[in-house]
């Protein structure tokens, strides 16, 4: 019965990673969660980004930790953590991140509540792709939006080195 409990929240959680669209979606796995429909929260991509095996260590469910609330989902090139922010600031888990993790990973924006999970994933992924290889660095995609705009469009990233337009940082 435990198994098949688990397996329901992390399919929940993956729907909602994944953007799908479903009503009901956001309040049912808030209850399953534990977790607020609305509320402030940020997503974080951990891994290579590369293609190779995240290199973390695979916790499914976190708790609290410094007033924010911790979910974990393990994927074959990533690892992703869902974060209840509460009142706190994007900074708090960039700092814990860059202690505990090996790197490299990105990290959204606020978004405000469960619904837009699918929309900070993405996000995150963007930051993520802004890091060298085999770096530990943990970035926030409000830190990098620019280099973000660039690796995630390669044909306009393309275009840019053609026609010779600078970006600023």
């Amino acid at each position: 019965m435990q198994r098949r409990s688990d397996e329901r929240v992390q399919a929940l959680l993956d729907a909602l990673l994944e953007d799908r669209s479903a009503p009901g979606l956001a309040r049912r796995a808030a209850a399953a969660l534990g977790l607020p429909e609305r509320g402030r929260y940020a997503v974080a991509v951990l891994g290579t980004g590369r293609g190779g095996p995240a290199r973390h260590e695979p916790v499914r469910w976190a708790g609290d930790a410094d007033g924010m609330r911790w979910c974990w989902r393990t994927r074959a090139d990533c690892e992703i953590a869902v974060v209840a922010l509460g009142d706190g600031s994007l900074a708090a888990p960039a700092a814990l991140l860059t202690e505990r993790c090996a790197g490299p990973g990105g990290i959204s924006p606020v978004v405000d509540g469960l619904a837009e999970l699918g929309l900070a994933r993405r996000l995150a992924g963007f930051a993520l792709l802004t890091c060298a290889p085999r770096t530990r660095e943990i970035v926030r995609l409000d830190e990098r939006l620019s280099t973000a705009l660039v690796v995630s469009r390669p044909e306009l990233s393309a275009r840019r080195c053609h026609v010779g337009v600078v970006l600023i940082d």
